[in-house]
């Protein structure tokens, strides 16, 4: 493997994006602006935003990094012309390509000097399941980003609290709940939501009746927990 490429495994319990086995990843100067895979139309947004004063702190592109983002879009646009199925996701400078196909790795070949990661999506376990090695719990059941006024969270908190090992809720949900923070520095309410990472462990679907009581439409999905082999 060529030592410019970074291989990496995750397990899971679906593909990315439910149907793409690889993501081919790496940073390259304003390569967001080859979304389109049209020359025409990256160009012209390369130019307007060289010409914008709000972004007047980001030096122009050198012509060398111009023709290093052009070998990028002319490669993945003969791939999509070939027939290659992949999704592009961007940030600032960095691209991520979601494929079955690992020929995208051949862009090593046009451009040696990139760091290229790449991930392969295992699938480790029955979808739409939680593995864990010991658990006293059945279910797992996560939340949905949800604005709270403070009163909603303290009946939340105490409800929570009722439960005892009945139900676990993971760290950052219980540190959520602990925060008595009401205002920021500056003298504001601080505005209370809750993140779709929080989840509780259960046994029973009474928990998941108790929570959308306590707050209408908070439950994302709940899974069965399972034992990791």
């Amino acid at each position: 493997m060529n030592k410019h490429i970074r291989t990496y495994h995750v397990n899971r319990d679906s593909f990315f994006y439910n149907q793409y086995e690889y993501c081919f990843s790496w940073s390259q100067k304003q390569v967001r602006f080859v979304r389109s895979l049209e020359s025409d139309i990256m160009l012209k947004k390369i130019k307007q935003l060289q010409s914008t004063s709000v972004v007047s702190w980001q030096p122009e592109l050198s012509k060398f990094s111009m023709e290093k983002l052009e070998v990028t879009r002319d490669f993945l646009a003969a791939k999509k012309a070939a027939g290659v199925d992949f999704k592009m996701v961007f940030f600032w400078d960095n691209i991520s390509v979601y494929t079955n196909d690992t020929s995208i790795m051949e862009i090593k070949d046009l451009l040696p000097e990139l760091w290229i990661r790449m991930t392969r999506a295992q699938v480790t376990r029955p979808k739409d399941t939680v593995a864990l090695s010991n658990s006293a719990h059945q279910y797992r059941t996560y939340l949905k980003s949800k604005i709270f006024t403070h009163d909603e969270r303290e009946n939340l908190k105490s409800w929570v609290q009722s439960q005892g090992q009945d139900i676990r809720p993971c760290k950052a949900f219980e540190q959520w709940l602990e925060n008595d923070h009401k205002y920021t520095m500056s003298g504001r309410l601080i505005r209370l939501y809750t993140a779709t990472h929080y989840f509780i462990d259960h046994n029973s679907s009474t928990y998941e009746t108790m929570l959308s009581l306590i707050k209408p439409g908070i439950i994302r999905k709940t899974m069965p927990i399972i034992k990791k082999q």
